[in-house]
């Protein structure tokens, strides 16, 4: 199938509208009219997921976060372009990312099921859709209070975690969590306006952690990596059931740092 053909099937599914302002999302490199006929999913266009895209001869690479953010005055081999642009140019590779758009229409009410909850509506309300708020993150209320160690150990057996960082005390029964997979800092403010005993989510830093704890919510940081990688499963088998005339690859990454 065309790329233009494919794209269309992803923005009827994660339309680009829903995505931030500072956003960028949709096709980011190569041809619309390119025939497409193998399919790689990532969490990032990362060096290594793009060596890999090159020698499967893949012709869509379809990741979560943008492989271009920043802008860029120059696509060249100079330096300060990064190389794995010019490889998935070079090497006629379309790249093509669903980012805060994904976040907004699946990503916090995939991982709340993921953890056998029913989300409960969006953390941060960004828009409206036939008068159902949506945007980014999810509320969800326990079927009964659980401690946060027992919630923790749930959710690194969910994710095949190994750790987390927890901010405030693992005993304390908590009612109400709020998800926001991925980044999450700087949301203090909104986690306790939804009403939520604690926070999952990543990418907390000392500050946010304490302040977040100082508000009577306990931070679960299971890393940005950690819950965002649900991702890939979620678009791979989208597209293996939607386009099953294409080869679909599913390019799992780990964590991008250890723990020493």
């Amino acid at each position: 199938m065309k790329c233009s053909e494919l794209m269309r099937v992803l923005e009827t599914y994660v339309p680009s509208g829903y995505a931030m302002d500072w956003d960028n999302v949709g096709l980011l490199a190569g041809r619309q009219d390119r025939e497409i006929q193998k399919i790689m999913v990532a969490l990032d266009a990362d060096k290594g997921v793009v060596e890999d895209a090159v020698s499967q001869n893949v012709d869509f690479l379809l990741t979560h976060h943008p492989l271009i953010f920043s802008p860029l005055k120059s696509i060249t081999d100079d330096a300060g372009t990064p190389s794995k642009i010019l490889t998935l140019l070079e090497n006629g590779i379309n790249c093509y990312a669903m980012h805060t758009n994904f976040d907004v229409v699946h990503m916090g009410r995939i991982v709340c099921e993921a953890l056998g909850l029913k989300s409960d509506g969006p953390v941060e309300t960004t828009c409206t859709e036939n008068g159902i708020p949506m945007g980014i993150g999810t509320v969800s209320d326990f079927r009964r209070p659980v401690s946060v160690d027992d919630f923790v150990e749930k959710i690194k057996k969910t994710f095949d975690i190994k750790q987390v960082f927890v901010f405030g005390d693992g005993t304390k029964e908590i009612r109400r969590v709020a998800i926001v997979p991925g980044s999450g800092r700087h949301m203090e403010k909104e986690v306790s306006s939804v009403g939520a005993d604690v926070f999952l989510t990543g990418d907390i830093g000392h500050h946010e952690g304490l302040d977040a704890v100082d508000m009577g919510i306990t931070v679960i940081d299971a890393g940005h990596h950690g819950l965002e990688k649900i991702f890939v499963d979620f678009m791979g088998h989208f597209l293996q059931k939607n386009i099953p005339e294409c080869d679909v690859i599913l390019r799992h990454t780990k964590c991008p740092f250890d723990v020493k």
